[in-house]
């Protein structure tokens, strides 16, 4: 996925406390890996004056489980916003623009 305002790529280090009973990555894991994705997203694309004033919420997650991960890899977690989250008063139309729906 292109790193552009329409997504946004996260890389994260497997640790040991990730690992479960069955010696992957926990699925609760990957969920706190798309939060942090998410803020991180948000952080990057919100104009200065909306990271105070308005809050990014996911409303969907979806996870394509490839392959299991394991200890001390890295996984690059991609997130995507189907909708521009700004009200109308805070939009860029430049930025608005890049997104896709």
């Amino acid at each position: 996925m292109p790193n552009d305002s329409a997504g946004h790529t996260c890389a994260f280090d497997v640790i040991a406390s990730d690992i479960d009973h069955m010696g992957h990555v926990n699925n609760t894991v990957y969920l706190r890996w798309i939060q942090e994705a998410v803020i991180s997203f948000w952080h990057r694309i919100a104009p200065g004056d909306a990271l105070e004033s308005v809050a990014r919420v996911a409303i969907k997650h979806e996870i394509t489980y490839r392959c299991p991960a394991f200890l001390d890899q890295r996984v690059d977690c991609q997130s995507a916003s189907k909708r521009d989250p700004l009200p109308a008063s805070k939009r860029d139309p430049l930025r608005r623009a890049a997104y896709r729906g």
